[in-house]
Order: C-alpha cells, then structure tokens, then sequence
C-alpha cells in the first residue's frame, strides 16, 4: 500500500465528519518491546511514531466514551546487524483499527450529552479517564540489504492488539480539547522471517509503552447542534 495513499483516505474519510460531529487527531510516541527477537540476537528499532483519526459518541446516561479510530505508524531507515556481519535496511510501516473506550470512572454517572470541556464541577473529575482500546493491525515490511547475497524482502501480517491506559481531557472551549494520554500495548505475534539471511521465521509478541496527545473537536457546537 502506497503510504500516501493511506494518509488521503485518512484524511477524506474524517473531513466528512466535522461539519457535524466530534473528531480528533492523535499524534503517539511508543517505545517498543520484541521478546523473542530479541532474545535470538535480532536488532529491532525499539521507538517509532504513530498518527490517529477518530470519531467520539457517548452512552447516553453515563460518561462511558467510544472513539473509533484509524492510525498510521512507521519506522524508516532502522538498521538491522546480521550474522554475516553486514546490516539490513528495514521499513516498517502499518495501519490499525481499534475501538477506544473512555471510562470516565470519577464522573460516570453524569448524563451530558457533550465532551469535557462543555462540563462544570471539578476538572479532575471531568477530565480524568481509563482507557480501554481492542483492535487489529495490518503490518507491512520492506528490506533493502544492499548487499548481493541477501536478497530484498518484502512481507505483510495482520495481528491483534489492546491498549490499556489512562488520560486527562483538558478543556480550551466549546469547540477544542486537548487530551494527553499514557497507553501500555500488547499485540499478538508478528513473524521476522525478514530480518535473516535465511528468512528464517522467528515469532514474537509485541510489547510497548506509549505517549501521546490528542487534540479533540466539536464543530457541531457552531451548527447549533452540540448538547450541554
């Protein structure tokens, strides 16, 4: 999948949506655990960047949030050291799916039909959250040895993975808010048969700790149509 491409369609499928709903943009830093690679020896690039899109409705009586969201991560030029005692180049890129749930277990009873920064009452209580994420991931691999002996590689996988964590809403006005969040990841196993000479496949599951920001609008406040 052309990377471009994706961040378009990103794009074209959520700009239909502000006119008259709540979006956000993400923007997430995760630095990344591989067990078993690493275990066998395999160099992995342990930090990369991820940017979301999302749409926010409500359960109507509780301040029990779901934002799904579409997201986009990569990881350019990482240098992989191999046996042979030459490196590989790998591009990891990938695109996800995942339902985030904002339980708002301090404010949970609260009935508004709006987002935090519309709230009265204390801001902790409005604004703290536990965040619960399940979703998929569509992983694609690209290795430019550079070197004749080992060839170039491309492969792709899809595996699950969950994001337990928690954030803080901080409200600007009746249009933006401003949410820094803090997510521990777990995804199921993702092959490496790309980073040997061999192609030999080496399974491991995927750990990280991740920060990030998440910038919130309602521009539906504009069209008369947000609730307080």
């Amino acid at each position: 999948m052309n990377d471009k491409r994706f961040l378009l369609i990103m794009i074209c499928c959520f700009v239909s949506l502000q006119c008259w709903s709540q979006f956000g943009v993400k923007a997430k830093y995760n630095n990344n655990s591989y067990s078993a690679w690493e275990e066998a020896g395999i160099a992995v690039d342990h930090s990369n960047i991820e940017v979301g899109l999302d749409y926010w409705f409500k359960l109507k009586n509780h301040r029990i949030e779901f934002m799904p969201e579409v997201y986009y991560g990569l990881s350019t030029e990482t240098t992989y050291p191999i046996a042979i005692g030459r490196e590989l180049f790998l591009k990891q890129s990938y695109v996800g799916l995942q339902m985030n749930t904002h339980i708002y277990i301090m404010d949970l009873e609260s009935d508004c039909n709006c987002p935090t920064f519309s709230k009265d009452g204390p801001s902790i209580k409005k604004g703290f959250f536990i965040n619960i994420a399940p979703g998929a991931v569509f992983n694609m691999y690209d290795r430019n040895s550079g070197v004749t002996n080992v060839p170039n590689f491309s492969t792709q996988n899809i595996n699950l993975r969950v994001a337990l964590g928690v954030g803080y809403d901080i409200g600007i006005n009746d249009l933006l808010t401003v949410t820094p969040f803090v997510n521990y990841l777990l995804s199921t196993g993702n092959n490496a048969e790309f980073f040997t000479p061999e192609n030999q496949e080496i399974t491991s599951s995927w750990t990280s700790f991740q920060g990030g920001v998440r910038v919130g609008f309602r521009p539906d406040y504009n069209n008369g149509l947000g609730g307080r």
